[in-house]
């Protein structure tokens, strides 16, 4: 502070040498003061005095003293004011119109920018505001750009029509003049342009200002339009337009003219909520209300009047997507939102498009799911379209509604009880009833049907408090008065619409009904028409008909009683193969209405926290910890277990019978698994007392957490210490904090043969827990509410699992099928049934939509709070669910604790998780021994991100590490334990020897690390391999999968087989002349005792194929070794939700993207020096379209260090593939092009031609595979 008088007093003086000496040092020390020595500091004072050093004719002083004032506003919480307060707006705003640098006019641009939130008015009367954007031609790129970003910050700030009129309003044609789109160079100006028109559009709205005629709505729609294909825009586009729309009629009908409605079709289709709400929104504006009530009203009635042609295309274009979108989102406000729009577009078309859109059986199909939701709203909107449908066009629909079921709804809800469940629940009323907390009751009337705004709210939430105050028996009368007139409203409706459903209905209506009928009674005697239920098939039925007439179930029925019979099943199956008259076959047919049928029968519940998802206060929810108690309980063993024999045991048992007993405070997300690693390897008090201590916080753990990050590194790498021997033996370096000082303990692997195998039991309450358990769940699933968490455990051998694949028939799979009682929802178990025979081809929205909401919401998957359809239904029938969700689910139910939380915060949500990142040096000369020594240690495994450098090499990070995947499936592909089996996947070679064993269980850890750092392997596994990791059970026809040659002969001879004649014969040859014996074709394994001397005749043919068969495909051993080096980290079970198909997806990454122009120019982004336009940008393209298939696995390996495209494709590389300019001295085609794997960067010269191009990456290609050398 002393120091600062005095260099104050120096700027006072009348020397212009010793000012500019001060003001110049003050910057400095200003620059790098830390924040504390602002607290001293004489803010004032010297604002004053630099705001006087303004009007010195020296112009570095006046330079100089506007940046001291940028370090004060920057660093000084309030000095705005300040600095208003000595006149300093009016004085720098004055030397804006007389600066004499144009630094000095970039730094009072920034001192704009900080005083436009308190001071906007002001800027705006002194002049700066038009000045600055008047000028903006005048300057640089870099200051437009700041310009541009202040004055948008000035707009949001004023208040007062009168200003933004007078001074915002003339400069709107020179920043539109910048909206234009002029190329991805001037791209960024373009955007801050845009958004600078959604600020004054907002601020229009909020201000009803009326005269916007000014606002030129026509160019600047077309304007924004243009800046559409470029992503960072694009959600601004459509929230400008939207407000542009809110501003008046006339600006809904500039929005039509100039083509909006092609954007709002693009903008439904997008992916993400926001930009379907905006969507959603802009039609809710462009649509007059229902009731007219309004003259903005009138008049867009009138405009969509006299241009008739715009409110058709909003009919092709909503009508054609509303079923699919409404099915997808399960936002209830968007949900709405879409009903609403649909409503008045059915209010305002004429009769003839109204009849041309809802008259298809696909619109009564989802007016019946409309009225079969819960929630009261969505079912009033439903009735009132019902209602507007009998009213307007009541012949040509009624048929329809009486078809699809809505008429039966509306008898349903003709019920006043069924009317009252609307409107209260009778699981909210339960919860109402049990309640006296304030907060409790405003939530649990929050999710009822009764609106917060209506008097009848607040009327429930006074007669509950004072219930459970009172006691009053009355109170619960007055409830149910009121939520009986509640439910009136809609007694009232439903029973117009019955009244003229009763005036419309036909007997052909009914028709196809009672056909069914009469088919299921016949199913009943044992006889089944199949060509008539084909016939009503191909016309038509539909999911309400197929279940009321008692049809499906009967057919089920039938089916099983069967099964013995083959002969009638594969009738059934063989006959949906046949094609209708329109060229698809029955069995899509089927399918499709089964998938309608799932969304008729069952409304699928999700359970969702009440705190927002995407939250600060989310984060510290998914963190909050308990005190749990764990106390060890040892078990009576069996009495063939020799106890005092196994030393290590004895041993475990008498060091936790003296300590019996700990408490570690746990992280509700923590899985119970990181306590049964650990429990595997304590030996000593003092590991004990480091193992407690690892879950201990420090106070900026949790001023972390308050900020919205999780910091795990700590925590992981004490694990980490604990449970595995050095990591500098291993060449691995911790990159995320430096280790902590922990007594170091020699550990052998847990994995080791020596060790007897132990097994961690966890109990609590007498229930089992499940090692991946979180202890959220465990709470929610076995405590009562407020107690307190105690967990026994002890150790026991580790027995063998019996449970393993076995060779069946179809018939035996068509009968497990069949027989399963797992689920009483018919339409999922004929899916499934199907799905023996081909696979379906149809994804349920509906059950995707409800997939992501529920995984989106970890607090509730975590806790355990999950409905029992979300944990069946994709291991049962995976194709009703997207991929990708079903990927997520693959990563909610197999990772641990922490790294579930790190995945769900990746998903754009607004907190941070920090895991453990660890670094391992390999060397290419013995990359895979190296790599097998790192796989054993499951501990480093398991807990945090392994990264891999290799020796000697400069590249580091992702470029290296997704190379060293590429180079140890490589290495792991050339091992003798595989079968040759040309491209159809690698299989297990039958065992020769049991050290084939351990290459098996480090496979199945690196398959499984690779999918728990989200990294690929090269390692194409064979579907059937995959049955046999997960269990499943194989047919004959697996074998053609494995052994395309053998298993065409063996099913050749099993034709043979079927004919049960002992004179068939083989190709006109008998089998006994084939001169075959009992031995494995390929190999010298004897397929049975003396099988080298048993010679195959017709006779035990059955017993070879049989035998050839299982010794081919039942490599149980190899794949229980697979499977338990894959458990060290992730649950094999988890893979259940893919189709073995998949997993070669999954784990190697995305072999079917097109490398076309289009997709390529689609993908590829150009920056740094070039553009999609440069010519060495459109030759890479031409490269990169005419590469062979391995010519495209040698370039993705060496710009991306991995030989295959992610999930996703191109779109699924982050960051993207970028191609930039490398510039050298001399002749850049004498250059080599380079990469930074680690950011998917090209950087190539700039080649004089596509030849020079081609050789030198060709080159680049080969050459930098081997080595970092081009990175």
């Amino acid at each position: 502070a002393k120091q600062a008088l005095v260099l104050l007093n120096s700027i006072e003086s009348g020397d212009d040498m010793e000012a500019l000496e001060s003001v110049t040092q003050l910057c400095f020390d200003l620059s790098v003061a830390p924040e504390e020595a602002y607290r001293s500091f004489p803010v004032e004072s010297a604002l004053q005095v630099l705001v006087q050093a303004l009007t010195r004719p020296f112009p570095e002083i006046s330079n100089y003293s506007v940046i001291a004032i940028n370090h004060i506003l920057d660093c000084v919480p309030n000095s705005g004011l300040v600095f208003a307060g000595v006149g300093g707006v009016n004085r720098i705003c004055e030397k804006l119109l007389n600066f004499e640098y144009i630094d000095t006019a970039e730094h009072i641009v920034k001192t704009l920018d900080h005083l436009a939130k308190d001071q906007a008015i002001l800027i705006l009367r002194e002049g700066a505001f038009t000045t600055i954007v008047n000028m903006i031609d005048f300057f640089e790129y870099s200051l437009q750009k700041k310009i541009l970003a202040t004055a948008t910050n000035i707009v949001k700030h004023v208040y007062r029509e009168d200003l933004v009129i007078e001074y915002v309003f003339p400069v709107i044609p020179t920043i539109a003049n910048h909206l234009a789109y002029k190329g991805e160079e001037l791209l960024e100006l373009s955007e801050l342009s845009l958004e600078f028109f959604l600020a004054l559009a907002e601020n229009l709205n909020r201000l009803m200002i009326t005269q916007n005629e000014l606002f030129c709505a026509n160019q600047l729609l077309q304007s924004a339009f243009e800046l559409l294909p470029y992503h960072s825009a694009g959600i601004r586009v459509v929230s400008f337009a939207k407000n542009l729309c809110l501003m008046s009629p006339q600006s809904v009908f500039s929005f039509l003219q100039v083509g909006g409605l092609a954007v709002l079709k693009k903008t439904l289709e997008a992916q993400d909520e926001h930009s379907q709400n905006e969507a959603l929104q802009i039609l809710d504006i462009i649509l007059p209300n229902k009731q007219m009530n309004d003259k903005h009203d009138q008049v867009k009635l009138s405009n969509l009047k006299h241009n008739p042609e715009f409110l058709v295309q909003i009919g092709d274009m909503f009508f054609k997507r509303v079923f699919k979108f409404y099915e997808k989102n399960m936002s209830k406000k968007i949900r709405i939102l879409s009903l609403k729009v649909l409503e008045k577009l059915m209010t305002h078309l004429q009769d003839e498009c109204l009849v041309r859109h809802t008259t298809v059986p696909v619109f009564a199909n989802f007016l019946s799911e409309v009225l079969s939701c819960s929630d009261l709203e969505v079912v009033k909107l439903g009735l009132s379209m019902v209602n507007l449908l009998y009213t307007r066009i009541p012949f040509e629909t009624s048929d329809n509604l009486i078809r699809e079921g809505v008429t039966a709804k509306l008898h349903y809800l003709s019920s006043l009880e069924n009317a009252k469940e609307l409107v209260l629940p009778k699981f909210l009323k339960q919860q109402l009833h049990e309640t006296s907390n304030t907060s409790e009751i405003q939530r649990i009337l929050q999710h009822s049907g009764i609106s917060q705004n209506s008097r009848y709210f607040f009327q429930v939430f006074q007669l509950a408090m004072q219930r459970n105050s009172e006691a009053t028996l009355s109170k619960e009368t007055q409830i149910e008065d009121i939520l009986g007139l509640i439910a009136q409203d809609v007694l009232v409706l439903v029973n117009q619409v019955l009244l003229k459903e009763k005036e419309y209905s036909q007997p052909s209506a009914y028709k196809v009904l009672s056909e069914l009928k009469e088919l299921a009674k016949n199913l009943r005697n044992n006889h089944f028409n199949m060509e008539k239920f084909f016939e009503i098939l191909q016309e038509g039925t539909t999911p309400f008909e197929l279940l009321n007439s008692g049809f499906l179930s009967e057919l089920w029925n039938f089916l099983v009683n069967s099964f013995q019979n083959d002969q009638r099943v594969y009738e059934f199956v063989n006959k949906l193969s046949n094609h209708t008259r329109e060229g698809s076959t029955y069995f899509e047919c089927f399918e499709a209405l089964l998938l309608k049928t799932i969304r008729y029968t069952q409304q699928f519940q999700v359970y969702i926290s009440d705190v927002p998802i995407n939250s600060i206060a989310y984060a510290r929810t998914l963190s909050s910890r308990l005190r749990v108690k764990f106390e060890y309980n040892p078990q009576p063993f069996k009495s063939h277990y020799k106890f005092e024999k196994d030393p290590f045991l004895r041993s475990k048992h008498k060091f936790f019978k003296d300590h019996n007993n700990f408490e570690l405070s746990l992280e509700e997300f923590q899985t119970l698994d990181v306590l049964v690693d650990v429990l595997l390897r304590i030996q000593t008090k003092g590991e004990l007392s480091s193992f407690v201590g690892i879950f201990e916080r420090t106070k900026s753990d949790y001023q972390s957490i308050q900020h919205g990050e999780l910091n795990l590194t700590k925590q992981q790498t004490k694990l980490l210490n604990l449970l595995t021997n050095s990591l500098e033996e291993l060449g691995v370096r911790n990159q995320t904090s430096h280790l902590d000082s922990l007594e170091e303990e020699k550990h052998e692997d847990s994995t080791n043969p020596k060790l007897p195998k132990l097994k961690v039991v966890l109990k609590m309450k007498g229930h089992t827990l499940p090692h991946h358990i979180s202890v959220f769940e465990a709470i929610n699933t076995y405590a009562a509410v407020g107690e307190s968490l105690c967990v026994s455990f002890y150790f026991k051998p580790l027995s063998q699992c019996s449970e393993k694949s076995s060779l069946v028939s179809k018939h035996s799979q068509i009968e497990k099928v069949l027989l399963d009682q797992a689920s009483d929802n018919l339409p999922l178990k004929f899916l499934e049934f199907l799905h023996l025979f081909s696979m379906p081809s149809q994804v349920s929205h509906k059950l995707t939509a409800l997939l992501k909401k529920q995984i989106d919401d970890l607090s509730s998957v975590l806790g355990g709070m999950v409905p029992d359809w979300l944990r069946r239904l994709p291991k049962s029938v995976p194709f009703l669910f997207s991929f990708e969700e079903r990927l997520r689910l693959f990563r909610v139910l197999g990772f641990t604790g922490s790294r579930r939380v790190y995945f769900n915060s990746n998903k754009g949500k607004r907190y941070k998780v920090r895991l453990l990142k660890q670094k391992a040096l390999v060397p290419r000369s013995d990359l895979l021994g190296t790599g097998f020594k790192i796989l054993k240690n499951s501990a480093l495994l398991k807990y945090g991100m392994l990264e891999f450098d290799f020796e000697n090499e400069e590249g580091t990070g992702l470029g290296p590490t997704l190379e060293f995947y590429s180079l140890i499936s490589k290495e792991i592909r050339k091992l003798p334990i595989w079968r040759d089996n040309g491209q159809v996947g690698l299989f297990p070679a039958p065992l020769q020897s049991s050290e084939d064993l351990k290459y098996f269980g480090l496979i199945g850890r690196l398959v499984a690390k690779a999918l728990y750092d989200e990294k690929l392997v090269d390692l194409p596994l064979s579907p059937v391999f995959w049955k046999l990791v997960l269990k499943k059970d194989l047919t004959v026809n697996d074998l053609v999968s494995v052994d395309p040659d053998l298993g065409k002969h063996i099913l050749e001879l099993s034709h043979l087989v079927e004919k049960k004649d002992s004179q068939a014969t083989f190709k006109g040859a008998s089998v006994e002349s084939l001169e075959l014996y009992f031995e494995l074709p390929g190999y010298e394994i004897e397929l049975k005792p003396f099988g080298k001397q048993t010679k195959l005749t017709i006779h035990n043919l059955q017993e070879y194929i049989q035998l050839v068969t299982e010794f081919t495909l039942m490599q149980r051993s190899q794949a229980e070794a697979f499977r338990k080096g894959f458990e060290k980290i992730i649950p094999a079970w988890t893979l259940e939700v893919f189709e073995e198909e998949e997993l070669e997806h999954l784990i190697c990454g995305y072999n079917d993207e097109s490398w076309d122009l289009w997709t390529l120019r689609h993908s590829v982004h150009s920056a740094h020096g070039y553009t999609k336009n440069s010519t060495t940008v459109q030759n890479l393209l031409k490269f990169m379209s005419d590469l062979q298939k391995e010519e495209r696995r040698s370039f993705l390996e060496f710009v991306t260090g991995c030989p295959r495209l992610p999930l996703g494709g191109f779109k699924g590389l982050h960051p993207p593939l970028t191609v930039v300019k490398k510039t050298m001295p001399g002749n850049q085609d004498e250059y080599l092009p380079s990469v930074m794997t680690c950011q998917n960067y090209l950087k190539l010269p700039d080649y004089s031609s596509y030849e020079v191009l081609a050789r030198q990456l060709f080159y680049a290609m080969k050459e930098g595979s081997k080595a970092f050398h081009l990175s």
